[in-house]
């Protein structure tokens, strides 16, 4: 199911970051990249953004998660992350 996740909530966060952390570092090393930003985003930066986050969860493990940014005009995608365990 996807699901609006509420980022300002410590527990939800700890979730959409560690699919983001996983995520990430494969995608690091696929592209042989040795300095990543997006791996260094701390936990906060998720609490605290004014961004939305959705999550797909199967058998209530998040899956996948996508963050946007939206406004009357356009979205915009900021990232699409997916849990290796669900590639």
């Amino acid at each position: 199911m996807i699901e609006r996740l509420e980022n300002s909530e410590l527990e939800i966060s700890k979730k959409i970051r560690s699919v983001f952390q996983v995520s990430y570092k494969i995608e690091a090393k696929l592209l042989n990249a040795t300095n990543f930003p997006t791996l260094k985003r701390p936990l906060e930066d998720y609490i605290k953004s004014n961004t939305s986050f959705y999550g797909y969860s199967k058998n209530r493990e998040l899956a996948g998660v996508i963050e946007i940014d939206y406004n009357s005009h356009h979205t915009l995608i900021r990232s699409l992350v997916v849990n290796p365990l669900f590639f």
